[in-house]
């Protein structure tokens, strides 16, 4: 006999879906978002498929809460973070192109935008990815939103109460546990203008050490030959 009723399941999150994919390469493009703004890329990209079958990569693209990732067997894992992707859709002039544009950052944190493209097996699989995508990145979006409120409330609440101590404020650590507003816009520890870590060697603290005693030493030695020159000068407009 069961004391504590049937048992029931529920979904926390649901699995993160990987579609194999022929990856086609990606291109420069000037618009960001809005309808049309992929096709010259996107045209671009086919007409190259269409002269060279061979150039691509096989791809394993994975849609997930904070965006995609595609594992290569030549790249390695590649993250599109949410907040970057500006534009995502199954080009309906090529029901197979799986086509999302993304804001690249490069050297000096100078931002280029870079059209890519995935040709699937089915017309039917690159919707389904094109409107998975956009759903989780609305999501994430409005997570990212509703957490950035959430901050700054409880932030001016903890300020009001004087009373409580500076060294308790901050959001409870089930709170933090349950955020999902990271899923949008990644930590600042794991961006590429976070401050890198490096080793401090006993040996670079040796060499420096070194470098300044002997700066030191130039400046007594330059010091105490003007001053010898002074003397001698003194001496010589006495015996006149």
């Amino acid at each position: 006999m069961n004391f504590f009723g049937k048992s029931k399941k529920f979904t926390i999150s649901d699995r993160e879906r990987t579609y194999r994919v022929r990856y086609l390469g990606n291109v420069q493009t000037a618009l960001m978002k809005g309808e049309g703004c992929a096709d010259k890329a996107t045209a671009v990209l086919w007409n190259n498929h269409r002269r060279n079958s061979s150039v691509g990569l096989d791809m394993k693209l994975t849609v997930t809460a904070s965006g995609l990732k595609a594992l290569t067997l030549q790249q390695g894992l590649t993250e599109y973070w949410a907040h970057r992707i500006t534009y995502c859709i199954a080009h309906p002039k090529y029901p197979r192109l799986f086509v999302w544009v993304y804001r690249h950052e490069t050297t000096r944190m100078k931002v280029e935008l870079r059209c890519h493209a995935a040709l699937c097996s089915s017309a039917a699989k690159a919707k389904a990815m094109a409107v998975e995508l956009h759903d989780k990145l609305a999501l994430a979006l409005s997570e990212f939103v509703r957490e950035k409120a959430r901050r700054q409330t409880s932030r001016l609440v903890l300020q009001r109460n004087v009373s409580m101590p500076l060294a308790n404020m901050g959001l409870p650590v089930r709170t933090k546990f349950l955020s999902t507003g990271q899923n949008f816009k990644p930590p600042i520890q794991r961006s590429r203008t976070a401050p890198k870590l490096c080793d401090i060697t006993e040996d670079r603290e040796k060499e420096l050490l070194e470098e300044e005693e002997e700066e030191e030493r130039i400046r007594a030695e330059k010091a105490r030959c003007t001053l010898d020159s002074l003397s001698e000068g003194a001496e010589s407009d006495y015996e006149r």
